[in-house]
């Protein structure tokens, strides 16, 4: 019983080791470009995290009953940021200027960023469980 235990335990530290070398090779280019003076490089950190959770949901075959209830709002989370990273708010913005149309791209990406800030609050418990 004690050998089996043992082995239990070295398998285990193993697949810690192999997820942590994983998790290196996923986040090393968004770290190695991260920049302190901007709130933009948060945003893609968070973006990564997010996405990375969204297909571990998605791969997780126990996790079918709460799928839509986890996957939803990750997914939604995931297209507000890379909103933001694709600078879809300035090209809108930019759109709008050549149309007279001033002010509503910054309304929709303070709508935005608050909808982002409030599911994170809501359901930030359920999906690291």
């Amino acid at each position: 019983m004690g050998d089996v235990k043992i082995k239990l335990n070295n398998m285990w530290r193993i697949k810690k080791i192999v997820w942590g070398i994983r998790n290196l090779i996923y986040y090393f280019n968004v770290v190695w470009n991260d920049r302190d003076w901007d709130y933009a490089f948060i945003e893609i950190l968070l973006m990564h995290k997010l996405q990375k959770t969204y297909k571990r949901y998605h791969s997780v075959k126990y996790m079918k009953n709460q799928e839509q209830f986890v996957t939803k709002p990750l997914r939604i989370c995931v297209e507000i940021l890379q909103r933001q990273d694709d600078g879809f708010y300035y090209m809108v913005d930019n759109w709008m200027d050549k149309h007279n149309g001033i002010g509503i791209p910054d309304l929709a990406e303070d709508r935005d960023r608050r909808v982002l800030c409030n599911i994170i609050n809501k359901y930030l418990p359920y999906w690291w469980d």
